[in-house]
């Protein structure tokens, strides 16, 4: 790779595109062995990408990451001081302490030179340390050992009694004195104990975020905004509506900038739905826009939720949550807007020449976002906060499905969850969040009147064969409800037992019920069910709630499909799913 090779960035490929030319060149870049192998062979250390840079440096003993101080630019230097100095917008000590270990020991006086007289390092020692002035004529020290004087004897530093650096920072201010003497020295270092300290922070934090968004970074506040959904459906439809083609550029700094490999992992070989609309494009501006907006749209999801100084869980976390939203949002665009008449796209043109991925994200992320408004209402609205195993497996399973990172749905209620990336998937999401908030006040009435007879001891585990009371949910007890039920109408069992609110069934009523609702193979026999189920909809006005038969249906599935009933010992119906099972009252004394 020649040096004016890299200056163009990734570029366009017109045999492939920019995404995966970018996972090529990260390769490249992944380790400062790798990255010096490509000096030698001509290409200049100001030509390669921050983000790789910054990590293989980070990724050194302070010794060797020392050694290379020297060979990267000005730029270079402030902005990896940038980013380790800052966590949000406060100060970040802990983090910056590599770099005053590392120009501790860089043996270029230059560039010691220009660290000790960098606004970042004041910063630091303001983050670090309490600063004070200090009279000779009237010596106020702390009651504790934990503090320097400056050798003038007019600032002194007070630190923590575990900090480890107190020689480092020492020799580095000596350094100070040493480039601006006395008094200037002293002027500079005051600016961190006057009044004005606060509005420099302000200052110097907004000077930060414009430096690193030239490189493609987003700062956390910004990354809000970035991942701050629509308000709904129509809002986002109808600025979809009214987009328009743009064609910006970008300046040269920031064409060169890549992603590190570990932060396109989850994107690597996964993007085959991008393939087709990104080879379209043939405006080489909107090229090079859109590189750079992708590496922006990730590392805002890295600086949301976490960030680059807490690994490759944390990146590929933030990745992959940032590539799902993607492929919804492009999934939506290309199922559904068009479908719509929101817009209109020549075979020849690209999605890519009106949406950016900042904006395909946004409408992935906005179509989640509706779905969870809608959960969190109704559970709001309940009185299960505390209580949320009442919903039962599948129930609380599809919850925590739901609010997952990235979101995930079951295809069907007990199958494998998969990440919703597509629009089938979300369509199947949507349909489940719609009957949970619908079946929701149902559950919250059941579990009102359930909750005073388990506490006051009115029901026990010694009534029950196959369950605790603990463990009674909605799922025992709508399947319980349903089978009483059936027993009425089919002639097993006697109304006015039913009507006095019976809640389990003997063992005897089970092995009746299990002749009706199962086939001789011991698998459901749904007709029979669905028949009756109807009327108990109608009965105890559930009618309302949709895609109920499907949740019932995979229920009694899982709950009592698998078990050889004929042949099971008394005994062994206690390990059971299914209805409540009672005990013989001859057991219960």
């Amino acid at each position: 790779m020649s040096e004016e090779d890299n200056s163009k960035g990734a570029g366009l490929n017109k045999e492939s595109h920019f995404l995966k030319s970018m996972f090529k060149e990260s390769d490249a870049y992944s380790s400062m062995d790798l990255i010096e192998s490509l000096v030698e062979k001509g290409v200049g250390l100001s030509s390669v990408p921050l983000q790789p840079l910054y990590l293989a440096v980070k990724n050194l003993p302070v010794e060797q990451a020392a050694q290379h101080l020297e060979k990267f630019t000005v730029e270079q230097r402030r902005l990896m001081l940038d980013l380790d100095l800052w966590q949000k917008d406060e100060l970040d000590p802990d983090e910056f302490e590599f770099w005053v270990e590392s120009y501790s020991h860089c043996l270029t006086e230059e560039v010691r030179s220009e660290f000790v007289k960098s606004m970042e390092f004041l910063l630091y020692l303001k983050g670090r340390f309490n600063i004070w002035t200090f009279d000779v004529d009237d010596p106020q020290y702390p009651d504790h050992d934990n503090y320097f004087l400056t050798d003038d004897s007019l600032l002194l530093f007070e630190f923590h009694d575990d900090y480890a650096l107190v020689d480092h920072v020492r020799s580095l201010i000596r350094e100070l004195y040493s480039e601006l003497g006395v008094e200037k020295a002293y002027s500079w270092l005051f600016k961190m104990v006057s009044e004005g300290a606060l509005s420099t922070l302000e200052e110097e934090y907004q000077m930060k975020k414009g430096r690193l968004a030239d490189a493609g970074f987003v700062d956390y506040f910004d990354a809000l905004e970035m991942d701050h959904p629509h308000i709904n459906l129509a809002v986002m439809d109808n600025w979809i509506k009214k987009k328009e083609k743009v064609s910006v550029g970008v300046h040269q700094f920031a064409k060169q900038q890549i992603l590190p490999k570990k932060a396109l992992v989850p994107f690597e070989n996964k993007f085959e739905s991008f393939d087709s609309e990104l080879t379209k494009l043939t405006d080489d501006k909107r090229v090079e826009y859109l590189q750079f907006n992708f590496l922006r749209l990730v590392n805002g999801s890295i600086t949301l939720n976490g960030s680059f100084k807490d690994g490759a869980i944390a990146i590929n976390r933030a990745g992959e949550k940032t590539k799902s939203m993607l492929e919804l949002g492009f999934s939506y665009l290309s199922k559904v807007a068009l479908s719509k008449g929101l817009i209109e796209v020549e075979p020849e043109e690209s999605l890519f020449d009106w949406f950016d991925f900042t904006e395909i994200f946004r409408i992935g992320r906005s179509l989640i976002a509706f779905g969870q408004k809608d959960l969190k209402k109704a559970l709001k609205a309940g009185e299960l906060e505390d209580d949320e195993s009442f919903y039962g497996q599948m129930i609380s399973d599809f919850l925590d499905q739901s609010f997952d990172r990235p979101t995930k749905v079951s295809e069907t209620w007990n199958s494998t969850p998969q990440v919703i990336d597509h629009w089938n998937h979300y369509e199947i999401w949507k349909q489940k969040v719609v009957f949970f908030c619908s079946l929701n006040p149902y559950i919250n009435k059941l579990f009102v009147s359930f909750l005073p007879l388990k506490n006051s001891g009115q029901i026990q585990d010694s009534f029950y064969f196959n369950y605790n009371v603990a463990e009674i949910d909605f799922e025992s007890i709508l399947i319980s409800s349903l089978s009483n039920y059936i027993l009425v109408q089919e002639g097993s069992l006697d109304s006015k037992v039913w009507d006095q609110g019976k809640l389990g069934l003997t063992l005897d009523e089970f092995k009746s019920l299990i002749r009706i609702i199962l086939t001789e193979d011991m698998t459901l026999n749904w007709e029979n069910v669905a028949s009756h189920f109807s009327k108990y909809k109608e009965q105890f006005g559930l009618s309302e709630v949709p895609y109920f038969d499907q949740y019932l249906r995979e229920l009694l599935i899982a709950q009592l499909e698998g078990y050889d009933y004929p042949h099971l010992e008394e005994e062994e119906f206690a390990h059971v799913g299914g209805p409540i099972l009672l005990k013989p009252i001859a057991e219960l004394h």
